[in-house]
């Protein structure tokens, strides 16, 4: 946004005003104005507005808002006019995008104002305060230039200011609201953006209907009483439009508006704006630094309807229920001491009988039923629980230990059950426990013990089984720390523990099997050592028998074959870091030191091929020669260095060929040549360079050939208009004000002649000659007004028939005293016509410092390429180029001087 805001401004900033203020007169008067007082009968348009107007704001205003084709209220639809300034193009480009933000947000307006002056150099809709100024224009007092005086200075991008509505005369008086922002670039603001906000979008929130009836309403009132949004109920005086146009039908000062805007919060009865009883509820409503009020209102009578219908309704169903309980309670006496006597009659069979099977029956769900329902549950749990224990105990005597009461039990039927289980999990513990050590000792484990209590014999054996697993376990630890050290390479540690009979046997096999692996780890260990030190010629001594004598060997034999294939690698690796890298490895190997000795050998061929082809490239562009590439075939990286030595080389080639067709045209006098050909980086940048300067020399020096050709047809009304600077601008500059000196000394020569045709009469009656020789100047004369370069061949034989013509009328002094004045004043004119071809010279000098800057350019070129190395020999053949075009267009231009001298 930043970007699109510095673009109106240096547009509007850089607008040329073309346009007289006729139209835009004639757009206030005709349009505008009408409309104004068709919606404010009591007020005016303001006579002076124009007049409060910069030259830019009537400019600006006459394209988009007189010269617009688009009605009132539609003006936004114009993107494009027939100008092609700053401001247009900058129109051209962002305002449909602008316009798609104001709607997809859905403002009424958005506007980009500077923040230097209040000029609001952008509005999507382009009412009247487009192009004015916040500040000094007629609208410096409206509430969009408060909103602009909050936000001119501020540097915080965080910072929102908010404008509420107040009648905004380029809307027609209409009430508007802004909000806006700083828009901030490295601390320092460069635009403000502001948007007049929509009262539409505010009154599809407040007219939500739900829940308000038929006379309800909410609506928002401003801290002066005056409506934020449109009333339902009374929209014609007390929408928010006309609460700002006619405030005395439009105000709002009820109880509530006072309150909210007091910051309280309720609800009450109280009258309306239209005197109606109402209930109404009220609360403040914050936005940004303002204060407004929320009313929600609906009719009294509406709002307590349902409350005296459910009063009515309340009352007739209290005498409905008074009869209904009365017909209730008799029919519940009837029937309450029927279970009564059934339950008492079950109670005295289970006494007598003992039999928990018997149920009372159950004729309802209220008190009685519960207590009937609650005396046979108590029969179920006792008859659950004494069948349980019987079940358990004749398991028990069957050898089955696993088996639980598991009814619920309560109070002492619950011990009877806990001491059951507890005897069965006693007996079930220790078998268990048995069973896991036979497990365990089978699985190899003999670290376990019995660990559960036991009592009498049960604690007996099992002390007995924990003493023997003890003894095992031990044994067999120490055997297993012996092979735990082995696996982690110690070798050194040995069996201690005493043992006896097959255990102290297998401790001593144990003991001799750690010491012969120690000798051979040893060995290999010290062999290894060696090897990580790059001594490769070591080898296993120490004796050993069986596998391991077959390892010694296997591993001396090793040992001599990567000796000699290290030794032969070392060699060939030292003349490839001496820069030689025809060296080979050719010593005998196989596996992967064939491999390694094969992938070697391969990898040193490839860098010598590439090195090769390398150094032929960088000899070639050092030659100044770009038609030579690495065509030999490579893999990985090579082959991307050579892609890319290749790219680079064709890039470089058709630079220099663009680069020579370039200056060749140029050294023609062709300068439309331009180069064409996509480029990277600073290439890119040259091409760039060397076409804007083709272009800017083409230009000048078609508008000097202009101008020049019509001087030489004696047209000397042509002058050079093109904007240029620096050289060029001095150029432009030069030529003019030497066309118009020699349009002066022309104008003056041609008077000149005049006279001196006229008092050649006089000459001539007193001597002939001087009569005939001032014709022949006045003929000369005539013909320099009609030719540059007859001219300045005539004008010098002018001047050597005027130095005879003075030498004889001073031997006739008495007789052409007139006729010598004459001539004086001829000789002076042309020695004007002399100064001005001093000024075509100092043209031809500008064009001479022109090819020295070109020259100069080269010979920087030239030391950047330097600079580079041999990286930069194929750009330094290019700065040469330039340099050698410089040189040949200066030369051009001496001739030409020359050419203009004689």
């Amino acid at each position: 946004m930043a970007n699109i805001a510095t673009k109106f401004i240096d547009g509007f900033n850089n607008t040329s005003p073309s346009t007289s203020s006729e139209s835009l007169n004639r757009f206030y008067k005709e349009s505008f104005a009408p409309k104004f007082k068709q919606l404010n009968p009591t007020d005016t348009v303001s006579s002076s507005l124009l007049k409060q107007m910069n030259p830019k704001s009537i400019e600006l205003q006459s394209r988009y808002l007189a010269n617009n084709p688009n009605p009132i209220g539609e003006k936004q639809k114009l993107t494009t006019t027939e100008q092609s300034d700053s401001y247009e193009q900058a129109h051209r480009q962002y305002h449909p995008y602008l316009c798609d933000m104001t709607n997809i947000n859905k403002f009424y307006d958005i506007f980009i104002i500077d923040p230097a002056n209040g000029n609001i150099v952008y509005s999507v809709y382009k009412e009247v305060d487009f192009a004015t100024s916040l500040q000094t224009g007629p609208y410096a007092k409206s509430n969009l230039a408060s909103l602009f005086q909050q936000l001119k200075d501020s540097s915080n991008p965080q910072k929102i200011a908010f404008a509420d509505y107040k009648q905004y005369s380029p809307s027609y008086n209409a009430p508007a609201s802004f909000i806006g922002k700083p828009i901030v670039v490295d601390g320092k603001t460069v635009a403000i953006l502001a948007a007049q906000l929509s009262i539409e979008d505010i009154n599809s929130i407040m007219k939500e209907r739900d829940g308000l009836g038929e006379s309800g309403e909410t609506y928002l009132v401003g801290p002066e009483g005056l409506m934020r949004s449109d009333s339902y109920i009374d929209p014609k005086n007390h929408s928010v439009e006309s609460s700002f146009r006619n405030p005395n039908k439009g105000t709002v000062n009820t109880l509530s508006v006072i309150k909210a805007l007091k910051n309280e919060k309720g609800q009450h009865v109280i009258n309306d704006y239209n005197n109606e009883m109402v209930l109404s509820a009220f609360a403040p409503v914050n936005v940004f630094n303002v204060r407004w009020a929320l009313i929600a209102e609906m009719d009294e009578q509406e709002a307590f309807e349902s409350i005296t219908t459910l009063s009515q309704l309340l009352i007739v169903i209290l005498f409905v229920t008074i009869f209904i309980v009365t017909i209730a309670a008799y029919w519940f006496a009837r029937t309450l001491t029927k279970p009564i006597y059934a339950l008492a009659d079950t109670m005295k069979k289970v006494g007598q009988q003992g039999d928990f099977s018997l149920r009372a029956t159950v004729y309802s769900s209220d008190e009685i039923g519960v207590s009937t329902q609650a005396f046979n549950t108590l029969l179920d749990a006792l008859q659950l629980s004494i069948s349980e224990t019987n079940r358990v105990m004749n398991q028990m005597a069957a050898g089955k230990f696993d088996q639980r009461i598991e009814a619920p039990c309560r109070g002492e039927l619950d011990t009877l059950k806990q001491a059951t289980n507890d005897c069965a999990s006693s007996l079930n513990g220790a078998i268990n426990e048995l069973n896991n050590i036979a497990i365990a000792m089978a699985d190899g484990q003999f670290d376990i013990q019995i660990n559960a209590s036991m009592a009498g014999e049960l604690g007996t054996l099992k002390s007995n089984i924990n003493q023997s697993l003890s003894s095992i376990n031990n044994t067999m630890n120490s055997i297993v720390d012996i092979m735990a050290n082995v696996e982690q390479g110690n070798f050194k540690e040995q069996i201690t523990y005493p043992a006896k009979g097959k255990l102290a046997q297998l401790k001593d096999s144990v003991n001799n099997s750690v010491s012969s692996l120690s000798i051979a780890i040893d060995g290999i260990s010290d062999v290894m050592s060696a090897l990580r030190q790059g001594q490769f010629s070591a080898q296993l001594e120490a004796p050993l028998a069986g596998q391991l004598d077959i390892l010694k060997q296997d591993i001396n034999s090793s040992m001599a074959n990567l000796n000699n294939v290290m030794n032969e690698i070392g060699e060939v690796m030292t003349f490839v870091s001496q820069g030689d890298f025809k060296k080979m490895i050719k010593g005998e190997a196989s596996g992967q030191l064939e491999q390694l000795k094969s992938n070697i050998n391969t990898s040193i061929t490839a860098i010598d091929t590439a090195l090769t082809e390398i150094s032929s490239v960088m000899l070639a562009i050092s030659q100044g020669r770009f038609d030579h590439t690495i065509s030999s075939a490579m893999t990985g990286q090579l082959n991307s260095l050579k892609t890319d030595i290749n790219h680079s080389v064709t890039n470089l080639e058709r630079v220099i060929n663009d680069l020579n067709q370039v200056m060749a045209a140029m050294a023609n006098g062709d300068f439309f040549h331009q180069l064409k050909q996509p480029l990277q980086g600073q290439l890119e940048d040259l091409k760039n360079n060397v076409n804007e300067s083709t272009s800017l020399v083409s230009l000048a020096i078609n508008e000097v050939s202009s101008v020049l050709s019509n001087l030489a047809k004696g047209d000397l009304t042509k002058n050079i208009e093109g904007q240029y600077q620096g050289v060029f601008d001095t150029l432009k500059s030069d030529t003019n004000a030497t066309i118009e000196k020699l349009t002066n000394v022309i104008q003056e020569i041609q008077v000149s002649a005049s006279q001196v045709m006229q008092n050649a009469g006089e000459i001539a009656s007193s001597n002939t000659e001087i009569s005939k020789r001032t014709e022949e100047q006045a003929a000369n004369l005539e013909e320099a007004s009609s030719s540059t370069e007859q001219m300045l061949d005539e004008l010098t034989k002018v001047s050597e028939q005027s130095k005879s013509a003075v030498a004889l009328a001073s031997n006739a002094e008495q007789i052409a005293e007139e006729g010598n004045r004459l001539s004086i004043q001829t000789v002076s004119a042309i020695d004007d016509v002399n100064e001005a071809s001093k000024d075509i010279n100092e043209i031809l000098t500008v064009i001479d410092n022109l090819a020295f800057q070109t020259n100069l350019l080269s010979l920087n070129a030239a030391v950047e390429a330097a600079r580079a190395g041999d990286h930069g020999r194929g750009f330094a053949v290019v700065a040469n180029e330039v340099g050698d075009l410089a040189g040949r267009s200066a030369k051009s231009a001496k001739q030409i001087k020359r050419g203009i001298r004689i």
